[in-house]
């Protein structure tokens, strides 16, 4: 648990409230984009784009037109931790869907944290990107480490996609071993 700053109050660590309060105290000037309202559609448009340049050759915007500061959508957090060294658990190759073995609650994400330990996630500071089953003994998924680096590059965690596909090579995960 954490105290949000602007209540006193309690919040939960790794939360939706608690990644506000650290998008906000990270939010730098690199994090904002300038944007300029198109008077045909109304909608935004990015300072120095294509549409942005053809739009003021054009003489429908001004190079002087009033610009708002936008904030990126979904700026990754800078501040992660990401393990760096693994213990040799035996890794599940088999067929069956990782839906079925990960850790899909807090309270099963929290007991492989307990039994486990942080290894059992590639961002154990929130306890997200499960990589083992959510079952004794300590296993890693083959499946939960594709899948963790399947989400960590579509969400732009750059450090959690590269230890990953590491991870995934170390592990003997890139080929199926049957076929």
């Amino acid at each position: 648990m954490v105290t949000n700053p602007s209540t006193g109050r309690k919040i939960k660590k790794g939360g939706k409230t608690h990644f506000d309060i650290l998008k906000k105290t990270e939010s730098t000037s690199h994090d904002l984009v300038n944007k300029v309202r198109n008077p045909g559609t109304g909608r935004l448009v990015t300072v120095g784009s294509s549409l942005h340049t053809k739009l003021v050759k054009e003489g429908v915007l001004s190079q002087q037109a009033s610009v708002e500061k936008k904030a990126l959508k979904y700026a990754p957090l800078k501040t992660y931790k990401v393990p760096s060294k693994f213990p040799k658990f035996p890794v599940d190759r088999s067929d069956e869907k990782w839906g079925t073995k990960k850790p899909q609650s807090v309270g099963q994400r929290r007991f492989i944290k307990e039994k486990c330990g942080d290894p059992c996630f590639l961002l154990p500071e929130f306890n997200k990107f499960p990589i083992c089953n959510k079952t004794l003994p300590c296993m890693y998924n083959c499946r939960g480490i594709k899948g963790a680096s399947a989400r960590a590059g579509e969400w732009k965690y750059s450090r959690v996609l590269e230890i990953s596909k590491k991870l995934s090579a170390d592990k003997g995960c890139l080929k199926n071993p049957r076929k």
